[in-house]
């Protein structure tokens, strides 16, 4: 219960630290490139304490995948990597990291954009799938549940705001890309595994 409850917490910190109105308020003191660096490291650290309890809980283990289980693990863990790798052709890390400014705030629909919308969310659903396979336990399941909620939540507001910021050429971006499964897997398959 004790995840549970850190996760939830994590993740509302993490939402409500995204927010427009969270954002104005912290503006007055900090600058975007600022706020953005503040955001990332205080994100990381709240993300320890939940670390430490998912490490310390002893799982209880529903079944044995053996190797079968640990190839799903890696496979999704290598097709995760590669998608996150993909995605940050197009968004440069140090920029989201906050560590440089952002160069130009434009909507970026190419690379693997033009696939999904969300594709930093879906290399974390496949980790988190393969995990759960490969070794299907109470914990790693409570992380998969919360993380997949959060997900569809967090990608609806960043939404929001994307719509705001962007108005009719992100409607437009939207009516053409899902959101995070892939419409054509083969030439999205094909893309990644470019």
């Amino acid at each position: 219960m004790l995840l549970a409850t850190g996760l939830v917490a994590y993740y509302a910190i993490h939402s409500l630290m995204a927010s427009e109105s969270v954002k104005k308020s912290i503006s007055r003191w900090v600058n975007d490139l600022n706020y953005r660096l503040m955001y990332s490291v205080v994100s990381f650290i709240l993300l320890i304490p939940v670390v430490i309890v998912y490490i310390r809980m002893t799982p209880y283990i529903f079944a044995e995948t053996g190797l079968w289980g640990r190839f799903v693990l890696l496979t999704s863990v290598l097709l995760a990597l590669k998608i996150f790798i993909l995605s940050f052709k197009k968004i440069q890390l140090m920029e989201f990291l906050g560590l440089k400014p952002i160069r130009k705030n434009q909507l970026i629909t190419t690379g693997i954009y033009q696939y999904i919308r969300h594709p930093l969310y879906l290399s974390i659903s496949l980790v988190l799938t393969g995990l759960s396979i490969a070794t299907p336990s109470d914990r790693n399941f409570i992380v998969f549940a919360i993380t997949v909620v959060y997900i569809i939540i967090g990608s609806h507001l960043e939404e929001k705001r994307l719509i705001r910021e962007y108005g009719d050429l992100y409607q437009s971006y939207k009516s053409k890309t899902p959101m995070l499964i892939p419409g054509n897997f083969k030439a999205f398959f094909k893309y990644v595994m470019g």
